[in-house]
């Protein structure tokens, strides 16, 4: 499309007067205020698109605080159903409150167990193997992929209901990667075995 056309299209989109256009404006001013209507419309259309992401970022946002909220009360709704002053032993109390306990239990003493292993990776790369052993790049997937499993496995024996329930598919890309790094960190080690035999 030529200059003339485009300067066309552009007063018209804008609705300009064709004849401030096509008349008494220099070549020099009339590029740079199509430049500028240019602009314009570029940060018009950003800014519809930012607040259109904006608003699916916040909808997902109130499903997932929805989805919460519904499932915390229906554990509410289980202990009004059970009292616990119905319960005729301990083991009735650990299964109406199994995931409390599994929280506390497990959840809570897992989160801190990956913590340090995860500590101990960093200090590990970082000062005895001098910086990831001068950048060795299987060292530093290593230390990425832990803090990346460790993250996911925790969600995962915390068993919070939301996370269950609505990310299935991470779930199975994780264990399905958490299965490649076995196989392959099983091969790196039969490799060296043989070496040192």
């Amino acid at each position: 499309m030529d200059f003339v056309t485009q300067s066309l299209l552009t007063g018209i989109h804008h609705n300009l007067p064709l004849l401030d256009i096509l008349t008494g404006v220099s070549d020099k001013t009339l590029e740079e205020h199509l430049k500028v209507m240019g602009a314009s419309d570029f940060i018009q259309q950003e800014e519809e698109r930012i607040r259109k992401d904006e608003k699916i970022i916040e909808d997902d946002i109130y499903y997932y605080e929805d989805e919460y909220k519904h499932d915390m009360q229906h554990i509410y709704d289980m202990e009004e159903k059970e009292p616990m002053s119905d319960f005729d032993n301990v083991f009735q109390y650990l299964h109406h409150f199994r995931w409390f306990v599994n929280f506390f239990v497990f959840g809570i003493p897992w989160f801190f167990f990956a913590a340090l292993s995860n500590d101990y990776n960093l200090l590990w790369n970082l000062k005895w193997n001098h910086m990831w052993a001068g950048g060795n790049l299987f060292l530093f997937f290593n230390t990425v992929f832990g803090f990346f499993q460790s993250f996911l496995s925790t969600l995962i024996v915390l068993e919070i209901p939301t996370w269950l329930k609505e990310a299935k598919s991470i779930r199975m890309i994780s264990f399905n990667a958490a299965c490649w790094y076995n196989f392959i960190f099983f091969l790196f080690f039969m490799k060296v075995r043989s070496i040192w035999n």
